[in-house]
C-alpha cells in the first residue's frame, strides 16, 4: 500500500474511532439525565397565555406560554389525533390548565384528551429527554 493510501486509512479509523466514541458520550449523557428534578408535574399555565404547541408523541407535547415559559403537558391516555392536529382549545373550569382531572384538550374532529401532568421545562429538548426517560424507565 502506498503512502498516501495508508495516510487516508489512518485518518479514516481515526475518524470512525471518533465518531464512535462520541456515540458513546452521547449514550452516557442520556443515561445521565436527571429525571428526578422533573417528578413534580403540577405546574399551571393560564389558558389564555397559550401561544405555541408542538407534539412529541401521543401522550405529551409541548407548550409555549406568554413570557417564552414552555411546559411539558402528558395526558392519561394516548389521543389519536394529536399528531395531526393543527389547533388545539385547552379547557379547564378554573381558567388555568394544572393537569387534573376536569383539564381537557379539544381536538378539531371532536376527539377530547384528558392532561394528566404539566410540568415547567427549560426548552423543547428538555421535555424530549424526560419523555425518553420515562419511557426506557418503563422498559
Amino acid at each position: 500500500m502506498s503512502a498516501s493510501r495508508r495516510l487516508i486509512a489512518i485518518l479514516l479509523l481515526t475518524g470512525l474511532s471518533g465518531l464512535a466514541a462520541s456515540g458513546a458520550r452521547a449514550e452516557d449523557e442520556a443515561e445521565a439525565f436527571d429525571l428526578s428534578q422533573y417528578d413534580d408535574a403540577n405546574a399551571c399555565v393560564f389558558t389564555n397565555s397559550i401561544r405555541d404547541f408542538s407534539v412529541i408523541d401521543r401522550r405529551n407535547l409541548v407548550i409555549e406560554a406568554s413570557g417564552r415559559r414552555t411546559y411539558l403537558v402528558t395526558l392519561f391516555s394516548s389521543c389519536f389525533g394529536l399528531n395531526f392536529a393543527h389547533s388545539l382549545a385547552f379547557s379547564s373550569t378554573s381558567g388555568r390548565i394544572c393537569g387534573n382531572s376536569n383539564d381537557k384538550i379539544y381536538l378539531g374532529r371532536g376527539e377530547v384528551c384528558r392532561i394528566n401532568g404539566i410540568i415547567r421545562v427549560e426548552s423543547e429538548e428538555i421535555a424530549e429527554k424526560i419523555v425518553e426517560a420515562r419511557a426506557s424507565d418503563s422498559e
